[in-house]
């Protein structure tokens, strides 16, 4: 079968390649293909690599801030941990207080597919509780820049339920957050 395939032209003949030969070089190609290339669906330096994300990322500084009719102190993110995981119907996507966040990539980026929504709740000390809110996402991304993954995220964020501010209070609306901060990838 080899012999018919690789066939060499010499002036009008066409000789066979000699059958020991030809299933060397089909062995050689072979093994190569297995083992040589890598991975064969993802190239060793290509940027839209998912495992170059994956993993536990540690904040080595950054915020979160809301802003909204309330006072509202920013949420230092310093040694907290962020987890990007192999996403089930996205490349990637972290838990946050049990809302798994979708992330495709692109460019070399992880971005947040929009119009997701988390319910979570909110520390404040100028709150007697947590503060109960739905976070919708409107951009976010997470880019890997000398070893440092460098997080920005923003959207809206409704609260949920009863306030607990004192009478005459105005209610907050239309308020919005934003995350900014830096991270290492925890060996």
């Amino acid at each position: 079968m080899f012999q018919r395939l690789f066939r060499v032209r010499a002036g009008q003949a066409t000789k066979r390649a000699g059958g020991a030969a030809a299933s060397a070089f089909a062995l050689a190609l072979g093994l190569c293909a297995a083992s040589c290339g890598g991975d064969s669906k993802t190239p060793p330096d290509d940027p839209n690599d998912p495992k170059k994300f994956i993993g536990v990322w540690t904040f080595d500084g950054g915020a979160f801030n809301a802003a909204c009719g309330i006072a509202f102190p920013p949420q230092d993110l310093k040694g907290q941990n962020l987890t990007f995981e192999a996403g089930t119907d996205s490349a990637l996507q972290i838990t946050v207080a049990g809302c798994a966040i979708k992330y495709d990539i692109a460019m070399g980026e992880a971005r947040v597919r929009t119009g997701q929504t988390c319910d979570v709740t909110l520390q404040n000390p100028a709150l007697p509780q947590g503060l109960n809110v739905t976070l919708a996402h409107a951009a976010g991304v997470f880019a890997l820049k000398n070893g440092l993954g460098i997080f920005n995220q923003n959207g809206r964020l409704d609260i949920r339920g009863q306030l607990p501010l004192p009478p005459g209070t105005p209610v907050p609306m239309n308020c919005t957050y934003n995350i900014s901060a830096t991270a290492s990838k925890t060996p």
